[in-house]
């Protein structure tokens, strides 16, 4: 099963999301503003994860932070999981991220 660290508020989170719902991927959604405890758990993952030192460099927060239980894989590129499980991916206009 899959975590997921995210936000409402930001539009790639809600893309993740609604692409695992249509794709029928298990999964469980931690919302950050809604709970300290996960907002730690994530941080200790955007603080030691090689995957987030790209988002760090342009000052962004990483989200959606993806954990996959059954591996232990942390990514945040859910378009390149789904695509190489061969789930088809939905795609809508509009920004990337409403948080800033």
């Amino acid at each position: 099963m899959l975590k997921v660290y995210g936000s409402p508020l930001c539009g790639d989170c809600r893309a993740a999301v609604r692409n695992f719902d249509n794709d029928k991927v298990e999964y469980e959604f931690y919302d950050l503003g809604q709970s300290l405890r996960r907002m730690a758990e994530f941080l200790k993952y955007r603080d030691t994860e090689p995957v987030f030192e790209k988002w760090k460099a342009i000052y962004d927060i990483g989200i959606p932070c993806i954990v996959d239980e059954d591996t232990g894989a942390v990514f945040t590129d859910w378009e390149t999981w789904l695509k190489d499980k061969g789930l088809p991916v939905v795609y809508e206009d509009g920004p990337a991220c409403s948080v800033i």
